[in-house]
């Protein structure tokens, strides 16, 4: 039950991002354009998530990068605990679940196949593009741009 309610707790502020318009599309629009739009939130919502999109556009797409690997993970994860030495202190297990769980939410919105982690540049939908379009979604748009 604390599990359920913490993930419910999750999944709330993550869609209290989106207004009534998005929050539909969402619900009922295409599963693609859903994805990417909670992907954005999520990136709003965590940092660490969204620091890790645009270290993906810089240092795998910008230099041609055809794979995400564990290597790129962990290269990501020194940097920001030399931003953040407190980020020291989480263990070897939460860090591997955290890169696990990343890699499977870019493999549902079709930037990297999870069998083979090759990378796929991203097209954002139109949808997307007017959801990150108001200012207050611009780190969310660096985000998701530096992947296109």
């Amino acid at each position: 039950p604390a599990t359920t309610t913490k993930m419910a707790g999750l999944i709330i502020s993550r869609l209290s991002l989106l207004d009534e318009k998005f929050l539909r599309l969402v619900a009922n629009g295409d599963k693609h354009e859903a994805s990417l739009l909670l992907l954005a939130t999520i990136s709003e919502a965590h940092t660490l998530v969204g620091d890790f999109l645009l270290y993906i556009g810089r240092e795998c797409f910008d230099r041609y990068q055809k794979f995400l690997t564990e290597k790129d993970w962990e290269k990501f994860f020194e940097q920001c605990v030399q931003k953040q030495p407190s980020l020291a202190t989480w263990s070897e297990a939460t860090v591997k679940k955290l890169r696990n769980v990343i890699f499977r939410i870019l493999a549902e919105c079709e930037i990297l196949e999870a069998k083979t982690n090759v990378l796929h540049s991203l097209i954002l939908p139109s949808a997307v593009r007017a959801y990150l379009e108001v200012p207050e979604k611009r780190y969310a748009r660096l985000c998701l741009e530096g992947l296109a």
